[in-house]
């Protein structure tokens, strides 16, 4: 019995004890393999901040965010009253490390009320368009919710509990913002049409919602007027319902609307499946899962084996498959699986050295690392690359001791020679132009590449971020000169990239010239390029082996990367196919923009009389064509005839000084330039015009700020009844 009683009061006591709440939350970091010594450039709308040796790409990057400012804010028709801090890290790898946001909640607390972040992390992806993109997306998303969820605290709780904005608004609005109409949304969006996942936009998550958000902006944007996009955002503020403001801004019901979207794009997905197709079905390998991508792709030079990585948010595998039996082995894998964070997609990188031996770059603890796996026996052997923050391909000689670069060095992407043996590195290219994908030529020492340089004439000191352009062309450079040039191999308004060879006349490489990323193949001997494949989806990655005359690719399918392999492909066979819509659209704006620059300089010179007759300049071979590495710049490519300018016959008069008006000709019609219609906010911001010039550098100093606010209501023992607030610092 007093067994009983004694367990009875040791369950009661409890209950009748009163203590103060106590609580202690011990804080999170990441690992970190580096101390970053921060320091800034501050300009009027952005502090920028930066690290390491890479003090001229963060000037760049506030010149260019101070120009962009001005455009990002008069279409969201939002000017935030704060100055945004932009942490611009050197690669992925680095971002990985940061404790920014560590302790970030996936779920939000009763009674939580978060401010809005006045900061924004961006990562150097390799390239100058990736980098541009990322800018103007962060800087995009931080405006919106300063417009969204920002304002005083009042407005901040208000919105907190009363606005619930689905993902396709916000994150679509911030996509759109930064690439407006791509080719990636252009082909995702007609695969997102076929799943027949779009007819339920509401319940579209992650990445399927952002890219049906980007594509339901730009729908808006073509075909009512931009001028309603900013239209739409600010009306939704104030409503606090995101339907209700777009029937009430374009005048229509919202499902009407989305009726017309969905028709908008199916009509132009009805006209790219007349002429294009989709891969043989029977040739698939594999088919991944929604988080998982092929980060890379290589059939082995006997064409015995091939080999692929798969990213799975940041956790990755390396697989090798014998093409005879079908059997597949993972050889190597890596990486953590990362929630709430950026991840680099192309991590790892591999490629064949030999028959046996397999390539794989990728980060381990902090650092790029070549590793080469032998397949027979098993062994690894590393070699850091400390010197990269970045790599984004490689490539190997023909027997495999040397091995070519396309890394990123103090925010320049440039093509480096690497001697695998001895671990030692030499710079080919050293320029701010993006040099990518390089590939050696079979049996010579050339290497082709993919770069942006604009034309044959190029000022290594171009710093402006707007100057570079988003086309890239083929080029080749050959190690065994001694004049050490580099070659433009192909010359258009495209992106032309991921160049293989199969002898030294004939290239193949992916071009998006139609609309849709597809093969293509180039010929140096007589400079004319053919289209080898007519795909309806954008192909990712490839491979070819020309010995066995055997390919393999990958493209999305159904929302999913999928994995197809060719034993036999037809590198011979020419197709053609029209300009998709979008890229139909694109070219009609181009030319139109040259017909007014061309008459605008047309009449900025008059027409001059040339007293001399101009000389035909000779044509140089592909090689000489090109420009000198160690100083960059190329040599100005002057018209082999002067361009004639238009001549109008003046009307003749009689001796009577009357007009002949049945042989009379009308002058060149005067294109009256048409004024640019500003908003208020563009012509109340050219009041205050100010100097962009960037301040700086200055060193950092750590300052905290409140990250959220939560109250409550609670009972204190002590205190009686009464209301809790809290604040979280950051």
């Amino acid at each position: 019995m007093k067994k009983y009683i004694f367990i009875i009061l040791l369950l009661i006591c409890p209950t009748l004890l009163r203590a103060q709440q106590s609580r202690e939350a011990f804080g999170q970091n990441r690992i970190q393999y580096e101390q970053f010594d921060w320091r800034y450039f501050s300009t009027t709308n952005f502090d920028v901040y930066f690290y390491g040796k890479n003090e001229h790409i963060a000037r760049d990057v506030a010149v260019y965010l101070e120009d962009e400012f001005d455009r990002i804010t008069d279409l969201v028709g939002h000017n935030p009253y704060f100055k945004a801090k932009v942490f611009l890290y050197n690669s992925i790898n680095d971002l990985q490390q940061s404790n920014v946001g560590v302790n970030k909640k996936s779920y939000r607390v009763g009674g939580q009320t978060n401010f809005v972040k006045t900061y924004v992390e961006v990562a150097n992806p390799g390239s100058i368009e990736g980098l541009k993109q990322n800018l103007i997306a962060e800087v995009s998303s931080l405006v919106l919710n300063d417009m969204l969820f920002g304002g005083s605290l009042t407005d901040m709780w208000q919105n907190t509990y009363l606005m619930s904005l689905p993902d396709w608004f916000v994150k679509g609005a911030a996509a759109y913002l930064a690439k407006g109409w791509d080719i990636e949304m252009d082909d995702k969006i007609r695969d997102l049409l076929r799943s027949g996942r779009i007819k339920k936009l509401s319940r579209l998550t992650g990445e399927q919602a952002t890219i049906a958000g980007q594509s339901f902006w730009n729908f808006i944007a073509e075909r009512y007027g931009r001028s309603n996009v900013n239209q739409i955002l600010n009306l939704v503020r104030i409503n606090r319902n995101e339907e209700k403001s777009i029937a009430y801004t374009l005048g229509l019901p919202f499902r009407q609307v989305l009726l017309e979207w969905q028709e908008y794009y199916t009509q132009m997905l009805g006209t790219v499946e007349k002429s294009y197709v989709f891969p043989d079905e029977s040739k698939r390998l594999q088919q991944l899962k929604d988080d998982e991508v092929y980060a890379g792709l290589k059939i082995s030079p006997d064409g015995n084996r091939l080999a692929y990585a798969i990213n799975d948010n940041g956790k990755y595998s390396v697989y090798v498959r014998d093409l005879a039996t079908g059997r597949t082995e993972r050889v190597l894998k890596g990486g953590i699986k990362l929630i709430n964070q950026k991840i680099d997609k192309q991590n790892p990188l591999i490629n064949w050295a030999d028959n046996h031996t397999l390539g794989v770059i990728s980060y381990h603890k902090g650092t790029n690392v070549l590793w080469l796996y032998d397949l027979e026996t098993g062994t690894r052997i590393a070699s850091p690359l400390r010197r990269f923050d970045h790599v984004s391909s490689f490539d190997f000689n023909g027997n495999g001791r040397l091995a070519a670069l396309s890394a990123t060095r103090h925010g320049k992407t440039d093509i480096y020679l690497l001697s695998v043996r001895r671990n030692k590195i030499r710079q080919l290219t050293n320029d701010y132009f993006d040099d990518i994908t390089p590939y050696f030529i079979p049996g010579t020492n050339t290497i082709l590449f993919s770069s942006n340089r604009t034309n044959d004439s190029i000022v290594s000191q171009v710093h402006d971020l707007k100057a570079f352009s988003n086309n890239y062309n083929i080029f080749a450079f050959n190690l065994d000169t001694t004049k050490r040039v580099v070659a433009r191999l192909t010359n258009t308004i495209s992106k032309d990239f991921a160049p293989v060879a199969a002898d030294a006349n004939t290239i193949f490489y992916l071009s998006d010239q139609k609309g849709i990323i597809n093969l293509f193949k180039f010929r140096v001997d007589d400079k004319i390029y053919t289209q080898i494949t007519n795909f309806a989806n954008n192909i990712i990655l490839y491979d070819v082996n020309f010995e066995h005359s055997s390919g393999a690719f990958t493209m999305s399918r159904s929302l999913r990367e999928t994995l197809y392999y060719h034993p036999t492909v037809k590198l011979q066979d020419n197709v053609f196919t029209p300009l998709t819509p979008r890229q139909a659209q694109i070219q009609a704006k181009y030319i139109a923009q040259r017909r007014v620059l061309n008459e605008a300089k047309r009449r900025s010179n008059p027409v001059q009389v040339e007293t001399t007759t101009p000389q035909r300049q000779e044509t140089p071979p592909a090689v000489a064509d090109s420009i000198v590495v160690d100083s960059i710049s190329f040599a100005t490519e002057k018209p082999a005839v002067a361009e004639k300018e238009d001549t109008v016959a003046k009307p003749d008069t009689s001796p009577t000084g009357l007009i002949d008006t049945d042989d009379y000709v009308f002058d060149t019609e005067i294109v009256r330039k048409t004024a640019k219609t500003e908003s208020f906010l563009s012509n109340y911001r050219n009041v205050f015009v100010e100097d962009n010039e960037p301040e700086g550098p200055f060193p950092y100093q750590t300052r905290f700020s409140a990250d959220n606010m939560i109250t409550s209501w609670v009972t204190d023992p002590l205190r009686g009844f009464g209301i809790l607030l809290e604040t979280e610092m950051n």
